[in-house]
């Protein structure tokens, strides 16, 4: 119910925040600073985390307005949103881009306000600041996971990808088969792409299953999908798989009546950093290039 309540709450504000600026009706005047917003999408978890992370952070004194924008994984309307966002004033924006189509809007924005673009770099890069976690590094950890549990005798993985040619899910993937790769025993048997969803996650999972039932581990590039995967596992009745996600926090046992990899990292949105550094920017101060969110080591 904590869950539920959460998540109706969230969608409520961001309904609110899109009306204001689609009907042309927020008051920039009242404020010293407009902030905006756009997300590629508001369906995978972690960027619903980060979209409540970043509103929770905000000052509350009203000298500050947050606006944000859902672009629903369409690049035509990430670009729409960009251009409405500068219409009404925005003094900075921040843009989690849908993919590199966009990168002229970022840049005609660039020319205008400062601009802090998140977790996929844009080329050329016109920007203020690019903000991304080291998501090489994530899947080098979760292959050293991986590794460690199989053990001696190793075993077949199964492979769930985010979107198929993204730099995230390339990078993720090339730090976990550095990482198994000298194991000489692990053989990923495939590789399935499910866009980051739980769903869809469970949809392939389930395809999967039907004609390959032997698999030892799952790898899923994010906790949805690895849940997804769970439940088409428990659905067919085929037991004996283990689960990791990336980054391993959010899959329990009890949920899915199946056992789950403990990994000893965690990824943080990078929300923080970004309302930091979009403060610095904001009072001119000097901000590098391109910051890099580390995976926190969690004790044992």
């Amino acid at each position: 119910m904590r869950r539920l309540t959460v998540l109706v709450g969230l969608l409520l504000l961001f309904s609110g925040c899109t009306t204001d600026y689609q009907q042309g009706e927020l008051k920039t005047g009242s404020y010293a600073y407009v902030i905006g917003v756009s997300q590629a999408n508001l369906i995978e978890p972690w960027r619903i985390a980060f979209h409540n992370e970043i509103h929770d952070l905000m000052p509350q004194d009203g000298n500050v307005r947050l606006i944000t924008a859902d672009a629903a994984r369409s690049a035509e309307r990430q670009i729409k949103d960009i251009e409405r966002m500068q219409k009404l004033g925005v003094d900075l924006l921040i843009v989690s881009p849908v993919d590199n189509t966009v990168a002229a809007a970022i840049g005609a924005a660039h020319k205008r306000i400062p601009v802090i673009v998140l977790d996929q770099d844009i080329y050329p890069a016109n920007y203020t600041l690019f903000i991304s976690a080291d998501n090489y590094k994530i899947g080098k950890m979760a292959g050293e996971a991986v590794k460690n549990a199989l053990g001696g005798s190793g075993g077949r993985v199964l492979e769930i990808g985010g979107l198929k040619d993204s730099p995230r899910t390339n990078d993720i993937s090339r730090g976990f088969r550095e990482a198994i790769t000298p194991a000489g025993n692990i053989t990923v048997v495939d590789v399935l792409y499910a866009d980051w969803l739980r769903d869809s996650a469970e949809q392939h999972m389930r395809n999967f299953l039907i004609l390959n039932p032997k698999v030892d581990m799952v790898f899923a590039h994010n906790d949805a999908m690895a849940y997804g995967s769970a439940v088409a596992c428990q659905q067919l009745r085929v037991t004996g798989v283990r689960f990791i996600g990336v980054p391993g926090t959010a899959v329990e046992k009890s949920q899915i009546g199946q056992e789950v990899v403990s990994v000893s990292f965690f990824q943080p949105t990078g929300a923080k950093e970004t309302i930091d550094y979009a403060w610095k920017i904001l009072n001119k101060q000097r901000v590098p290039s391109h910051v890099t969110i580390e995976p926190i080591v969690l004790p044992n």
